[in-house]
């Protein structure tokens, strides 16, 4: 889910807002969301308690920030922006 929101997430963000700041707290807020429910639903309480999760929780979340830059270079490019 995670994965999901931050692929999807970082690239329309970056691709319907640019790289502003309405685009960082769009993905922002979905993307703490998102990982709300899947903590507290669908991840053992075992797996909770480990370093691991949470650090690829944040690996996750950088990875959208920087697909928002990218979304925002594909919008560029299919305007015509060089």
């Amino acid at each position: 889910m995670v994965l999901t929101a931050t692929v999807v997430g970082g690239l329309v963000a970056g691709a319907v807002w640019g790289f502003s700041k309405r685009a960082f707290v769009a993905y922002g807020t979905v993307w703490v969301l998102t990982l709300a429910v899947e903590t507290a639903f669908l991840v053992d309480s075992s797996e909770r308690q480990k370093p691991a999760y949470w650090i690829l929780a944040a690996i996750f979340f950088l990875v959208g920030v920087a697909l928002i830059g990218v979304g925002t270079w594909v919008r560029g490019r299919s305007e015509g922006v060089p």
